[in-house]
């Protein structure tokens, strides 16, 4: 076994600060090289006085005495040094660094360096791990506490123990005991994730099974148990696919790891096994149609028209409807309701209708078998059709007869000599309207036109024989 793994580990650490002393030159200021030029070039009397005379009796006075006493201590090569160059010789002290002992280790860490032991019992490594300029001078190490930290920690476990990561790159050896010791468990575990949790775990991406884990993706709504290859696992429904969750124990440590498996075909069995939850869940109804679209489009043809046949019961959906009529086409002909069918014949192609019809005829009116394949309709449906073509030829022949008449009669011409009224100008427009049609292929006229027309004609053969009065009558006058 060897996994990596993010945990939560509790265990004692000391840190204790660590002062360093350092010496090096800086640049003099005026009253050090004076107090050096002095301490080098006169005794001690004279040097006094020259004090007295530069500074009187005030507050200076004392303070260069002071100095001209330090650069009296100072050796001669370091007294030249200043003269020639300015630079005087200067304490740092730093006690900003420190260094952390992790006791169950044996390891210390300090300045980003991982040393064994405690670095106080180490002077001489505790020399070289401390950072300063100049000269080293003095190392004081200040007392620290012992105390327990609880943090999250990279962790390589393997089947002898493992490996943690207690800074960036900085790994430490953990036995077993020491593991199962450090581990914090923050929640106990259900008797269904126990018995789920795989001993044989490899691999990368292993997180540390917690309490908001538990709380939290594995109490959603959308989740289920299943077992896949003898495996049992955690799977959560989401838009983008199914996210596979394997939970794993070692050392007494609860691990999960993520999985995305996507909505494809190859997956099926987990697609459908999701569709059936989302719907037993009643989740279908807070799940993107698109995303619902591509799940089904995944699943086996069974249940994927389980799933859309309870949808189009209950609302309309383009979407859906098109993906049952794919499946219809695919040879999923039967196990449709007729809600369902109903929904798709609305979108669905000629060829498609057709599929429908064979299936279920309940909902095809007489639009709808008029342009389709009458070698497939039902003996009632094709005698719908049969006498709606013989009633529309009625209503064509009848018009182009009445037409005919009003040609024949010349009471189109005829009736322009006549006294215009209302009657005449109506009968000018209904002849010169029917007319426009004759010119033009009436058998194409849609059913409503064709019977506007109808009515038309209907109401200009009432108006001939008026007309054809008002005819004569004018004709007569003229005589």
């Amino acid at each position: 076994m060897k996994l990596t793994a993010n945990l939560k580990l509790r265990f004692s650490i000391e840190r204790r600060r660590v002062v360093v002393e350092s010496s090096t030159f800086e640049k003099a200021t005026f009253d050090q090289f004076l107090a050096v030029s002095i301490a080098t070039h006169a005794n001690e009397r004279d040097g006094k006085s020259y004090i007295k005379d530069i500074t009187g009796k005030g507050s200076l006075n004392e303070h260069l005495e002071k100095l001209v006493e330090e650069a009296r201590e100072m050796d001669k090569e370091e007294r030249e040094r200043i003269l020639s160059s300015s630079l005087y010789p200067t304490i740092h002290i730093d006690d900003s660094q420190y260094y952390i002992r992790f006791i169950p280790f044996g390891k210390t860490l300090m300045n980003g360096e991982l040393f064994d032991g405690d670095l106080s019992e180490q002077l001489g490594v505790l020399k070289k791990a401390v950072m300063y300029t100049g000269e080293l001078k003095k190392i004081t190490i200040r007392d620290g506490a012992e105390k327990e930290i609880t943090d999250n920690y990279r962790v390589i476990l393997e089947d002898d123990g493992g490996e943690i990561e207690i800074a960036p790159k900085k790994w430490v050896k953990a036995t077993p005991e020491q593991l199962e010791e450090m581990v914090v468990r923050e929640y106990s575990v259900t008797e269904q994730i126990e018995k789920m949790a795989i001993k044989a775990i490899e691999g990368e991406g292993w997180n540390f099974l917690s309490a908001s884990f538990l709380n939290g993706p594995m109490k959603d709504p959308r989740g289920f148990f299943a077992e896949e290859d003898g495996v049992s696992k955690y799977f959560l429904i989401t838009n983008e696919g199914v996210k596979e969750t394997v939970i794993g124990q070692a050392y007494g440590v609860y691990l999960y790891r993520e999985t995305i498996r996507s909505f494809d075909p190859s997956n099926a069995s987990l697609c459908d096994q999701a569709a059936m939850h989302l719907m037993k869940s009643r989740e279908l109804e807070n799940y993107k149609t698109k995303s619902l679209v591509v799940l089904l489009s995944s699943c086996t043809g069974p249940v994927a028209q389980k799933i859309i046949n309870y949808e189009l019961s209950v609302k309309s959906s383009s979407e859906l409807a098109r993906l049952g009529l794919t499946f219809l086409e695919r040879g999923l002909n039967s196990g449709w309701e007729v809600s369902a069918l109903s929904r798709m014949k609305n979108i669905a192609s000629p060829k498609q209708k057709e599929l429908i019809y064979k299936m279920d005829s309940s909902s095809f009116d007489l639009n709808d078998l008029i342009g389709m394949d009458r070698s497939i309709l039902k003996p009632e449906d094709f005698q719908k059709v049969v006498d709606h073509e013989k009633e529309r030829t009625t209503k064509l022949d009848y018009i182009k007869d009445v037409i005919g008449k009003v040609m024949m009669s010349g009471l189109r011409e005829r009736s322009k000599k006549t006294k215009s009224d209302a009657e005449t100008k109506d009968f000018h427009k209904f002849i010169n309207t029917l007319i426009a049609h004759n010119k033009n292929d009436m058998s194409g006229l849609f059913d409503d036109q064709l019977n506007s027309v109808y009515r038309l004609a209907k109401r200009l053969e009432s108006m001939l024989p008026s007309i054809e009065a008002k005819c004569k009558s004018a004709e007569e006058a003229d005589k």
